[in-house]
């Protein structure tokens, strides 16, 4: 009897083993059900609404489309899938032609969902920037390059996507949504919570493509800024306002200033210091004229590198040569005419 108490107790933890493993791999039949509701315009979608069901495989990082169907008017939708998997992730993506939004499905949630879309508008009145940070967190000295990092956020106030008509002719800069940035900038990134868009780079800084729903919304960029001797100013337009603008500066790198800024203060991000400044309560089209002053310069060392490597060393090593080349010709000539003297003696 003791001995087959252990076998009985074995037996059962493998059918246990089995039937879990068994269960897991089932594929169950699910239903997905829900509405598109108009938040601008409640009961009215635009024509056509499509609407797409994505299956996104984690495990091998890819999605694949299931289905597609353009919702009823009522904006009532509808997909049952015969092999749901709980190992994967089901995106719903609404497509309203100028914004597309989506809803990833879970296991516990796959009925009366309800995804919200916004009627569009091209006019950029209901934006507003609530904050931006600009933070300078490196400075090479010898090549008077600082790295700019910023740190933006907007929010739209108003109950429209705001997407950019791209099909009108008369589509200027000012319709765009946008930022300028310093003289001199380069290598510019930009990262956003938007929707998907694109970055156009302009003359003055980037404007974006992305639709903006209602919302608040981060965007962070950071580029390069070339610097003349040990300093350069930053005329930052606003055009969207501003609730809050701050600078900063690492401690040791120079000094900041803007009018109708408070006081220079010291902040500690992590283990390094900085100098900020910081204002509030802009109005739209307000313009911050920054300056940066007193910026590393290059150390000895790094002015004979920077010259070494430049145009004026090329023209200079040039003149040089072209020297040299001059005082070998006229010692020649002036050699062979001495020869020629002492022939004729």
């Amino acid at each position: 009897m003791n001995k087959i108490l252990p076998l009985i107790i074995l037996i059962f933890a493998i059918q246990n083993v089995f039937v879990e493993k068994t269960y897991s791999q089932v594929n169950l039949e699910k239903n997905i059900n829900g509405k598109i509701i108009n938040m601008t315009s409640p009961g009215v979608l635009p024509e056509p609404t499509i609407l797409q069901l994505m299956q996104v495989d984690t495990e091998n990082e890819s999605i694949s489309k299931l289905e597609e169907q353009i919702v009823t008017s009522d904006g009532s939708f509808e997909f049952n899938i015969k092999n749901y998997s709980k190992d994967n992730i089901y995106r719903l993506v609404v497509d309203v032609g100028y914004y597309v939004n989506f809803y990833d499905v879970t296991n516990n949630n796959t009925n009366n969902i309800e995804i919200s879309i916004y009627d569009r508008t091209d006019s950029l009145e209901d934006i507003n920037l609530n904050s931006y940070i600009m933070m300078i967190p490196s400075i090479d000295r010898n090549s008077r390059q600082a790295g700019v990092l910023s740190m933006i956020k907007i929010n739209n106030n108003g109950n429209n996507v705001f997407s950019a008509n791209f099909s009108d002719p008369n589509l200027t800069g000012f319709n765009l949504f946008r930022f300028n940035l310093p003289d001199g900038w380069s290598n510019l990134s930009v990262e956003s919570e938007l929707p998907v868009g694109n970055v156009i780079e302009i003359s003055t800084g980037f404007a974006m493509s992305n639709p903006i729903p209602p919302g608040e919304y981060s965007i962070l960029t950071n580029y390069i800024i070339n610097y003349e001797n040990d300093n350069f100013d930053f005329d930052l337009k606003l055009p969207y306002g501003g609730d809050n603008i701050q600078f900063l500066l690492p401690y040791d790198a120079g000094k900041i200033s803007a009018e109708k800024f408070s006081d220079v203060t010291e902040v500690s991000i992590g283990e390094k210091k900085y100098l900020m400044i910081s204002g509030d309560d802009f109005k739209k089209n307000d313009v911050i004229n920054v300056n940066f002053t007193e910026l590393p310069q290059p150390s000895f060392t790094g002015n004979v590198i920077n010259f070494l490597s430049g145009k004026l060393f090329v023209i200079f090593l040039g003149g040089i040569f072209s020297v040299l080349l001059i005082f070998i010709i006229l010692f020649t000539v002036i050699k062979r005419k001495n020869t020629n003297l002492e022939q004729y003696k």
